[in-house]
Formats: structure tokens, sequence, C-alpha cells
């Protein structure tokens, strides 16, 4: 993240870089289950 100054960022830059997290987490989490979710049913249906 680039800030024009240094310092403390102001709200605004604080709420674009905690969306931006928020958005990178639920998509890793989203691709996670995604990945899991068919490996337990494949492995449910086998076992």
């Amino acid at each position: 993240m680039l800030y024009k100054r240094h310092g403390t960022p102001t709200l605004k830059e604080q709420k674009y870089t905690f969306g931006f997290l928020l958005m990178a987490n639920s998509l890793a989490i989203s691709m996670i289950v995604g990945l899991a979710t068919p490996t337990a049913v494949i492995l449910w249906v086998n076992g």
C-alpha cells in the first residue's frame, strides 16, 4: 500500500485496506472450501 504521506493512514485508506484484506481472505476461504468439499464428498461416498 502506498500512502501519500507518512504517519497514520486516513480512515478512507484504512477502509480500502480492510476491504481488500477481507475480499482476499473470503476468496481464499471459498477456494479452500471449493477444493475441500468435493474431496470430502468423494471420501465419504467411497468410505
